[in-house]
């Protein structure tokens, strides 16, 4: 593998020479640092992918770079330029330690906008499907919500509601709230967080100041002006 910097500087990485076979849908992980596995447990757990420790030197610049995959035979296979302008402009805090995730492994490597931010709590999604994954986008945005009615009594029956979320674009900013049949805002779910295309989001049936909302209709409310009404029961 090479990385050729935005100065035309090539440092090149060679794996340790042993043979990894992949199967079908198999993949590998590649990191310059060992304690990877510790970051992410689940890299431990999977079965499917293997991890090569390359060069601890193995970085990139911030000012962009050029990742080249070559075969022994020195014929490219796949390339990206990196460029920390991939980023989710949207994201108002800092991105350190945050990976930049590709939406769907069948568009370009080089398309710019099939790259964009994790929205992943860990910051990265190794051994698992990419947090921003996007195979065809709804062309208008929806809201689904199960059970409704819900009846957060704490029975372990059908306590918590699932706000399920499609949204038209590949990563968005959203801002769910709950309101009462008043227009009181009764519960604040997600303030201006970065989401993927697609996800879902539990309400308990608490308000804002952790006590449980009274029986009654409640009002869904999402920052793309999607409303639903949920029924909190008994």
């Amino acid at each position: 593998m090479d990385a050729l910097s935005g100065s035309g500087s090539r440092n090149t990485f060679i794996f340790p020479d042993r043979s990894t076979a992949l199967a079908p849908g198999n993949y590998i992980v590649v990191s310059a640092d060992s304690t990877l596995a510790t970051q992410f447990p689940c890299l431990a757990s999977s079965p499917l992918p293997k991890i090569l420790n390359a060069n601890k030197d193995l970085s990139l610049n911030n000012s962009g770079d050029d990742v080249i995959l070559l075969d022994l035979t020195d014929t490219r296979i796949d390339s990206v330029r990196y460029s920390a302008s991939s980023n989710n402009p949207a994201l108002k805090t800092s991105t350190s330690g945050k990976s930049l995730e590709r939406i769907n492994p069948s568009l370009s490597s080089n398309d710019k906008r099939n790259w964009s931010t994790s929205v992943s709590s860990a910051g990265a999604t190794p051994a698992e499907r990419n947090s921003i994954y996007t195979v065809v986008l709804p062309s208008t945005g929806s809201l689904r919500l199960s059970p409704n009615p819900f009846s957060p009594d704490n029975d372990g029956f059908e306590d918590n509601l699932a706000i399920t979320y499609s949204l038209p674009s590949t990563t968005s900013m959203i801002r769910v709230r709950c309101f009462d049949v008043q227009g009181r805002l009764v519960r604040t779910l997600a303030n201006n967080e970065a989401a993927a295309s697609s996800g879902t989001l539990l309400w308990d049936g608490f308000d804002d100041n952790h006590q449980r909302v009274r029986i009654g209709m409640y009002i869904i409310c999402s920052k793309h002006s999607m409303l639903m009404e949920a029924r909190c029961k008994q």
